[in-house]
């Protein structure tokens, strides 16, 4: 479920070509994850991998999206693993 309040907005510029960017303007919301499928359309073009939200800030580029994540703090699962947790992912292509 992804939440109704936003946790930050931030820009940057979205480099498209030699000499071309687009500056853009992000909303960062918090989702909940209960399931991952393993099919999904950028499977071929992304590697999908999980970190806390102080990792994610340290492999993140943009320097608004690092202090989004230093300042999320997801919410737990209650205490013997029931129930779903939140955390922040970051989308990684290929290296």
């Amino acid at each position: 479920m992804v939440a109704s309040l936003p946790i930050g907005v931030f820009t940057y510029d979205k480099i498209m070509g030699p000499g071309q960017a687009i500056p853009c303007t992000v909303t960062v919301y918090p989702l909940e994850v209960t399931r991952l499928r393993d099919r999904f359309p950028e499977r071929s073009q992304r590697q999908r991998k999980w970190f806390t939200p102080e990792r994610a800030a340290a492999k993140v580029a943009e320097p608004g999206l690092c202090d989004i994540l230093k300042a999320f703090s997801a919410p737990q699962p209650p205490p013997g693993g029931q129930g779903s947790a939140a955390g922040a992912a970051v989308k990684t292509a290929p290296s």
